[in-house]
C-alpha cells in the first residue's frame, strides 16, 4: 500500500512516516502543504492519503466531517478527530479536525477536493477561515467569489 502524508509539523510528519514504515507500509510522499501534495496525488495516485487539517480555535471536526460527507465527494470519506498538538501555534490546545480516508484513488479528483473543503470551511467558519489566504490555489478572484457563493 502506497501512502502519502500531508503534515506541516516536521517532527509529527517524521514520526508518522517512521511508524507507518515500521508497520510495513510504503510512504511514497510526505508533504508540508496541500498545494504540493495535490500535484503529486494527481500524478502518482496513492492508495491512502493521510492529511492533517488542524482547525484550531475551537472548531468542530464532527461538524466539518458531516458537512464534507454530505457533499458525496467521490473517492474519499471524512472522520472527525480530536488531538492536542505538541507544537505549532495551537500547541497544547484541544483541537478538532478531520481524518481523510481515500476510498477510491481513481475516482478522487484532488482539485475538486480542495475546492469542496475550502467551500465548506468558508460556509461553516466564515471569517475564521481565511479564504483569501488560499487565493493562489484558485487562480483568480472569480474562483474565490464562486466558493464564497
Amino acid at each position: 500500500m502506497r501512502i502519502f502524508t500531508v503534515e506541516d509539523e516536521p517532527l509529527i510528519a517524521e514520526d508518522l512516516r517512521a511508524h507507518l514504515e515500521e508497520l510495513g507500509y510504503e510512504v511514497c510522499g510526505t508533504f508540508d502543504n496541500a498545494l504540493d501534495a495535490m500535484a503529486e496525488i494527481a500524478e502518482r495516485k496513492p492508495d491512502l492519503l493521510l492529511l492533517d487539517i488542524n482547525l484550531g480555535d475551537g472548531a468542530d471536526g464532527v461538524q466539518l466531517a458531516e458537512a464534507l460527507n454530505r457533499r458525496r465527494i467521490p473517492g474519499i470519506r471524512f472522520y472527525p478527530v480530536r488531538f492536542t498538538p505538541g507544537s505549532s501555534k495551537f500547541a497544547n490546545e484541544d483541537c478538532g479536525g478531520v481524518f481523510m480516508v481515500v476510498t477510491d484513488r481513481l475516482a478522487l479528483r484532488p482539485v475538486r477536493l480542495g475546492v469542496e473543503i475550502a467551500a465548506i470551511l468558508h460556509m461553516l467558519y466564515g471569517t475564521r477561515f481565511d479564504l483569501a489566504a488560499a487565493g493562489t490555489l484558485f487562480g483568480s478572484q472569480e474562483g474565490l467569489s464562486r466558493i464564497r457563493a
